[in-house]
């Protein structure tokens, strides 16, 4: 049976519904107004929240999941990775303020991190089929981890936190989000991973190399790279092929000229447009010199 609200209370939900829009209004108003930004940004930074905000309620105590919480991070993990979490959030710690040092960014708000206990719950929080894995991933505003415990094979806490901080996926998913907030998502994909991985080289000199990622094969184009990247079926060359773009960027030009990349695009410029800028190349050039690049380096 249908209940039909008096004419009474439509006042008060007027009321109440004014309210909230006004203080929406004025949270976006106070967090993320800048003129000059387009108005996709914003846009993109509501979508953001509100993914984020839906990932968190999936890790809360009726889920089982506790809270380790030192600013600027907090992670919610699952009782027996109590000792994971505290590596987790250490590595965090350790990382985090190089990594925005690099980018030129230090995004204000909670770094939020879910350490999952096993692959299984990790491909169940992305809807990933069999087979998938991954060490870490982000996505809108939340890093997922994958606890150290399944798939470290040490028994003494001492090397499991070496080998988890040489090659485990803090730096990396850490630079993905620092380049999101950076750029409200103004980027191409082929530019946050090779970055991503870039950063990690820098920070613990790990470099992620499979057979199937040989350079001396026929390299997909950076058209590819950028408009197929997650569909391309070699996902291991096209991601040493992206982490090799960036090396070459940073090798020509700088490393600076990474952080003004980052800039460029966080001011809503088109990455074709900010490279112009920032190097003075045409982003139709950036293929040519890049495979020029590569074959004096011995890679091809």
């Amino acid at each position: 049976m249908l209940k039909t609200i008096a004419p009474k209370n439509w006042g008060f939900i007027i009321l109440v519904s004014l309210l909230t829009l006004a203080f929406l209004y004025s949270y976006l108003f106070l967090h993320f107004y800048n003129p000059h930004l387009p108005l996709r940004f914003y846009v993109y930074r509501i979508i953001r929240e509100g993914a984020r905000a839906l990932a968190l309620s999936t890790a809360g105590p009726e889920e089982g999941y506790l809270t380790l919480r030192s600013d600027p991070f907090v992670v919610r993990y699952q009782l027996e990775d109590r000792e994971a979490a505290s590596l987790v959030l250490e590595v965090a710690h350790e990382v985090y303020g190089l990594v925005a040092r690099d980018l030129g960014f230090k995004p204000t708000s909670t770094v939020d991190i879910i350490l999952h206990p096993d692959r299984e719950a990790m491909r169940n929080s992305f809807g990933w089929a069999q087979g998938e894995n991954a060490l870490g991933a982000y996505h809108r505003g939340v890093i997922r981890i994958l606890s150290p415990r399944a798939w470290i094979d040490e028994d003494k806490p001492e090397l499991i936190a070496k080998v988890f901080r040489y090659t485990g996926p803090t730096v990396h998913e850490l630079t993905h989000l620092v380049l999101d907030y950076a750029t409200s998502g103004n980027y191409p994909y082929w530019f946050s991973e090779g970055l991503a991985q870039y950063e990690e080289y820098r920070l613990t000199g790990f470099v992620w190399v499979e057979p199937e990622s040989n350079l001396k094969q026929p390299l997909y184009t950076l058209e590819e790279l950028e408009e197929q990247f997650v569909r391309l079926p070699n996902q291991s060359l096209a991601y040493r092929q992206a982490f090799t773009l960036v090396c070459f960027l940073a090798e020509s030009y700088g490393d600076e000229a990474l952080r003004q990349l980052v800039a460029r695009l966080g001011e809503g410029k088109p990455m074709p447009e900010a490279l112009q800028l920032v190097t003075g190349i045409d982003y139709g050039d950036l293929e040519l010199r890049w495979l020029e690049w590569l074959e004096e380096q011995g890679y091809r």
